[in-house]
């Protein structure tokens, strides 16, 4: 029988689709108090106190009974005695207040990743309320707590799905779903913000400090109160139309500055992204070509007709791969036997998708190319670039941008108030001295300097930052004399190009000298850099210039707009960068100066440097910060490689190589680590430094593994093995052997593994090195689970697991606990074996270790499909896959025998069917990682 206990509203119970009649108030209170505690047992005295407060009569103990009778009867086999208590036997899924508080969960640990998802929970979960908690029972203590808690769930509840939709930019749905709400209770300032927010995106600032005005108004009446600090800063913001309350975009940056004007050429060029499949921007630097773009992406998602991906090719170091940058992107792999693009075209095949690729002016033919191929294979797709001049690619529509709107000195003061330029500048002068105003005395000036740097916005940037120090009039006297200027180092192109430029030497030439050192020293940085790494590289004293204050420098390039500030993605972390145009021009400067080499060695070695700090932790509890941070690094990981090999300097990139290898590994970058690492090594010189040499083997050992090139492997461990071997290196020997035996188990050659297995040993406590001896521990149990002997495998498994968990080390407990989990599997016991890869998946999801998680995924499937759960197995079976194809391709399965494969696939479409079968996989692809989890969760307690 089917049975569900209602709370949320008045109280119900329904059997069988049929609502029961539950008797008289005590009768109602009894069953509420039981339902509140289901499944506890509920101490007679409670259960008195509940129905008659604090004054029961004598009678009280005998009409209790009555009532438990009355109920035992109602509810057959539901009601349990022990002793002088009671309890309802009723599980969880049964009582919908705790389905809701599953349902908040889960779309709570979803939201980061999956917002859509999470909104969607968020309101199935709240359409399950008929009212307020308990209505009409909730008298007693018990009730009454337990409808304040549920009533204040359901509110955080409407919170997160009102953050959920503002996050999806889905405006609409949160003024629907809060007006009401707000108008019911005007005091709860909460909800309130999120509806002035959703409103201030939708309808404008004046709905949003309408709604203001009421809840002041509320707020001073009921409460005699003023609203809080919140929601007073969220109207200010509002006021001012703070470019930060500009909704996310999934897959585009965060605007940092309010976007001006360009209202004609953004309902223009959005008309033509709608009849057209390549459209390019061009104009010169600094006319606002990559602001434009992310505008008409921002645009373009919110239709939801297409998802949204940007490329920045800014950051793409010489030699590097267009196709793999795109490939990034989208989040494409690539896969054994395939080509990546032929990888991109298959993912893009089947779906509406907005490609924004910017800066294209340098690769122009490539992009050109890839834009064909692309095109031709993906009929969802378009594609927006920006770039100095057409790519000149089939079917291109190009759209000149010129610069923003002038001002006339024969307008009135109102019509040149209006002109998009104008309306730039003075955004921009406020932020830099707020309260300045365009109107009276400064109006001529104004309209001076916009005519005279053309409107390009970033000039008026520039200048309206030197508002901090100098009047307009003086930006505008000083201005004109640089503009005066015959045009230099053979800049005759055009004259807005040389407008740009212009104002740049203006505003570099106010610099004073050490800022300007900095300035030219920091176009070093590709894609942004920390300030402690800004300090390392180009806070020396160099080539007979003094050492510079590099945190004041930057400072004062951020006063000047020279330099620009982002929150990091992680942590607390602040990046700086600099617009493309700006670091064009700073790289000029760096030339000019001399110091270019010694400036990028200087880079590179700051880069190795990081590089072998981060390779310790990538086996340790600090392994998902590493790993955050060399993701932000990656651009500058590339640049200081493709340093090392325009400098013939192998060494100091097989150094990079070397120690960040596990990060390309798990991060899914497996072709391109190996494509650094096998140019470098066959360079000369490349083996001057043979411990350098050896660990670089070792390094694209592994990475040639991962993609399934095992004979590739076996030689690069043995040449390793021999290298080091030669030359005294310990420790390279060791860690060479140990990843041979791992190819000889592979191969199925255990017995050769295990003859070398004492070797290995020996050199790692020879070397005092205990993680390696514990690693040892981990490889006995490898072995004697490629033998077959599952029970003597677990044994050294565990040993291992204590071991590592002693040293504090985490990143092979993963592999640990999969590898339990699967001697119980092999054993018969998958329900055991369903704890261990728990455990182990959330040792990998800690660190974002994907091919961790895929592995540990498959495991789960098959665990899964055996428990008798076919459909569940799918969509495990189908997340796992998913993430293979982010990594390029299905993780090694040799090791890992339990293996979602053909013979699975096979038992569970006899199961449940074709049509089932492919709605769970495509189900289990869509999941993350937190949904797996939260899926797991949800099984292990059903199966208990």
């Amino acid at each position: 029988m089917a049975i569900d206990f209602r709370i949320l509203g008045p109280l119900d119970v329904i059997l069988d689709g049929v609502s029961l009649r539950l008797g008289g108030p005590r009768s109602r209170a009894l069953l509420a108090a039981l339902v509140i505690e289901a499944d506890r047992f509920v101490s007679r005295d409670r259960l008195i106190d509940e129905l008659w407060g604090d004054e029961p009569p004598a009678t009280a103990e005998n009409a209790l009974q009555v009532q438990i009778a009355a109920l035992r009867r109602l509810l057959p086999g539901r009601i349990e005695t022990s002793g002088v208590a009671y309890r309802l036997a009723a599980r969880p899924d049964e009582i919908d207040a705790r389905r809701f508080e599953a349902a908040v969960g889960a779309a709570r640990a979803s939201m980061e990743r999956r917002p859509a998802a999470a909104a969607a929970q968020l309101a199935d979960a709240l359409h399950a309320w008929r009212g307020p908690a308990l209505d009409g029972n909730a008298t007693g203590r018990m009730a009454g707590a337990e409808a304040t808690r549920l009533d204040a769930l359901r509110r955080a509840a409407q919170i997160d799905r009102a953050d959920a939709c503002l996050n999806l930019g889905e405006n609409d749905t949160v003024i629907v779903e809060l007006t009401g709400l707000v108008g019911a209770d005007p005091t709860d300032e909460r909800l309130a913000g999120r509806l002035m927010l959703a409103q201030y995106r939708g309808s404008g600032a004046s709905v949003a400090l309408a709604t203001f005005e009421r809840v002041r108004e509320a707020l001073q009446d009921e409460l005699a109160a003023t609203p809080d600090t919140d929601l007073l800063e969220l109207r200010l913001a509002i006021e001012r139309r703070d470019p930060t309350l500009t909704g996310p975009t999934a897959g585009l940056p965060a605007p940092v500055t309010r976007f001006v004007g360009r209202e004609r050429e953004l309902q223009e060029t959005l008309d033509l992204l709608g009849t057209s499949r390549l459209l390019t921007l061009t104009g010169p630097g600094g006319c606002g070509k990559s602001r434009l773009a992310l505008e008409l992406a921002r645009a373009m998602a919110a239709t939801r007709l297409a998802e949204v991906h940007l490329v920045s090719l800014a950051t793409l170091p010489p030699g590097g791969s267009v196709t793999r940058l795109i490939a990034d992107g989208l989040d494409v792999r690539e896969r054994r036997g395939e080509s990546l693009i032929t990888g991109i075209v298959s993912h893009l095949r089947n779906r509406r998708v907005l490609l924004v690729m910017d800066n294209c002016e340098h690769v122009l033919a490539t992009v050109a190319a890839l834009s064909a191929d692309l095109l031709a294979g993906a009929p969802g797709l378009r594609i927006l670039a920006t770039s100095r001049e057409p790519l000149g690619a089939p079917g291109e529509v190009t759209w000149a941008l010129a610069g923003l709107g002038l001002p006339s000195p024969a307008a009135s003061p109102a019509e040149n108030l209006a002109a998009d330029a104008m309306r730039l500048l003075a955004d921009r002068a406020a932020s830099a001295r707020p309260g300045f105003d365009l109107s009276g005395p400064a109006m001529i000036s104004a309209v001076a300097l916009c005519r005279r740097l053309d409107g390009l916005p970033l000039a008026i940037e520039l200048a309206a930052a030197r508002l901090r120090t100098l009047s307009l009039p003086d930006i505008v006297e000083r201005l004109e004399g640089r503009m005066d200027l015959p045009a230099s180092r053979g800049e005759v192109s055009a004259e807005r190009h040389r407008t740009m430029r212009a104002a740049i030497d203006w505003s570099y030439d106010l610099l004073d000298e050490p800022d300007r050192d900095l300035f030219g020293r920091l176009a070093v940085f590709m894609g942004g850099f920390t300030l402690p790494i800004a300090e390392q590289v180009t806070g020396a004293a160099l080539d007979g210039r003094p050492e510079l204050d590099v945190m004041t420098g930057v400072e004062s390039l951020l006063d000047k707009s020279l330099l620009r500030a982002s929150q990091a993605d992680h942590a607390s972390e602040v990046r700086l960068l600099m617009l493309e145009t700006i670091r064009e021009y700073a790289t000029e400067r760096l030339t000019a100066s001399g110091m270019t080499h010694l400036l990028r060695r200087r880079h590179a070695e700051s880069y190795i440097a990081l590089a072998e700090a981060a390779e310790p932790h990538l086996l340790d509890k600090e392994q998902r910060a590493w790993l955050e941070r060399l993701t932000s690094e990656h651009d500058n990981i590339r640049a200081a490689l493709a340093w090392a090999i325009e400098a013939e300097e192998p060494v100091c990139g097989l150094r990079i190589g070397g120690a960040v290898w596990r990060f390309w590994h798990q991060r899914g970058h497996l072709r391109e680590g190996h494509e650094w690492l096998k140019r470098l090594m066959a360079m000369p010189g490349a083996d001057a430094d043979a411990r350098v040499r050896v660990r670089a083997l070792i390094a694209d050992g592994g990475l040639v593994y991962w993609l399934r090139d095992y004979d590739g492997a076996f030689d690069r461990y043995n040449e390793a093995l021999r290298l080091a071997t030669a030359n005294g290196d310990d420790q390279g020997a060791a860690d060479a052997t140990y990843n041979l035996i791992w190819i000889y188990g592979i191969r199925g050659d255990t017995e050769t593994g295990l003859a070398m297995f004492d070797d290995a040993e020996r050199r790692y406590r020879a070397l005092g090195d205990e993680l390696g001896s514990t690693r040892m521990r981990l490889m006995a149990g490898i072995q004697t689970y490629l033998a077959g002997d599952w029970i003597r495998a677990r044994q050294d498994f565990e040993q291992a697991r204590d071991r590592f968990e002693a040293l504090g080390q985490r990143y092979e407990l993963g592999d640990i606990e999969v590898g339990i989990g699967e001697t119980y599997l092999n054993t018969g016991e998958p329900r055991r074996a369903l704890a261990e890869y728990e455990a182990g998946l959330q040792v990998f999801a800690e660190a974002g270790n994907l091919s961790g998680i895929a592995m540990a995924l498959q495991s789960v499937s098959v665990a899964t499909l055996e428990m008798g759960e076919p459909g569940t197995a799918v969509r495990f079976a189908g997340a796992a896959h998913r993430i293979e194809e982010r990594l390029g391709g299905s993780a090694p399965r040799e090791l890992a025998r339990v293996f979602f494969g053909p013979e699975q696939r096979a038992r569970a479409i006899a199961a449940i069917g074709d049509d089932a079968f492919e709605r769970s996989w495509e189900e289990g692809r869509s999941m993350d990682v937190v949904d797996a989890q939260a899926l797991l969760r949800d099984l292990a307690m059903t199966s208990d």
